[in-house]
């Protein structure tokens, strides 16, 4: 984290000691060693005072007389691995905020990402899990087809494009052929002969786990299709882990999220229309 903090000599010696007492800064450091995070004061008109200059000038300069240190910095390293998973959510956050917002660029992004990832990352029947500089000779995780399918489901009912339809509901018989546990559920990994354990994990963490992902996947599916392969998996995944669901359940809202799908209590509406 040092390329974001700053020393007593640089803040003070750049908009002098005044105005780096204002930003929170002391020789000795808010963060110890003589190190200082930036702070903006609870009354930021203080600066403008201090500066002679209008409020959002003063900002302007003190980034500008900041950022001249910051330049001669080692920049951290940047992660610019394109995660399959993540695109996935990805997609049904944009397809949400089109949806909501009418905004066809948010529409545009999220096509293009679909593309991307449909063209670089899904071919000859398998999903890899990353690109960077081409696609990674890694196999897809259960999080990947499921995430992708759930974000390609959402963006076919923002756009009506089929294609997405088409591609969600192969990733759906990828998952049942290739992550199915004969307990009910899914495995985290696909079957490699190398890997003589395959674990399987249900629980939320920064995001949906790959397990409720799949449930809610084909659960949508089955509704959509009626295909009875996808509510029998989509109940058998949470039927297994029925009990976990109960003893812990904040640790997997995205898998309880699902049973309403699965019992389909909340109906449907279908709206049907002549194109125009």
């Amino acid at each position: 984290g040092g390329y974001y903090l700053y020393s007593w000599d640089e803040v003070a010696g750049s908009l002098g000691e005044e105005v780096a007492r204002m930003l929170g800064c002391t020789p000795v450091g808010n963060l110890g060693k003589g190190l200082n995070v930036v702070r903006l004061p609870s009354i930021p008109e203080k600066l403008s005072e201090a500066l002679g200059m209008d409020l959002f000038k003063a900002l302007d300069y003190i980034r500008q007389r900041l950022g001249e240190h910051r330049r001669v910095k080692q920049k951290p390293a940047v992660d610019d691995k394109v995660i399959t998973s993540w695109n996935g959510i990805l997609l049904s956050g944009l397809s949400y905020a089109a949806a909501a917002t009418a905004d066809q660029t948010l529409s545009n992004v999220a096509i293009g990402a679909a593309d991307f990832i449909l063209k670089e990352l899904y071919f000859d029947g398998e999903l890899r899990r990353y690109w960077r500089d081409g696609p990674a000779e890694a196999r897809g995780l259960l999080e990947d087809y499921a995430l992708l399918g759930c974000g390609l489901l959402d963006l076919y009912q923002w756009t009506g494009d089929t294609k997405y339809l088409d591609v969600s509901l192969s990733l759906a018989d990828d998952i049942l052929e290739k992550f199915s546990s004969q307990s009910g559920g899914f495995y985290d990994t696909p079957p490699v002969p190398d890997i003589p354990i395959r674990p399987v994990s249900i629980e939320d963490h920064a995001y949906p786990s790959g397990y409720a992902a799949a449930v809610q996947l084909l659960a949508q599916l089955y509704l959509l299709t009626g295909d009875e392969r996808f509510f029998q998996s989509a109940r058998d995944a949470v039927k297994a882990t029925w009990q976990r669901l109960q003893d812990d359940p904040l640790s997997h809202i995205s898998t309880i999220s699902a049973i309403p799908l699965i019992l389909n209590s909340g109906g449907q509406l279908v709206v049907a229309t002549t194109d125009n």
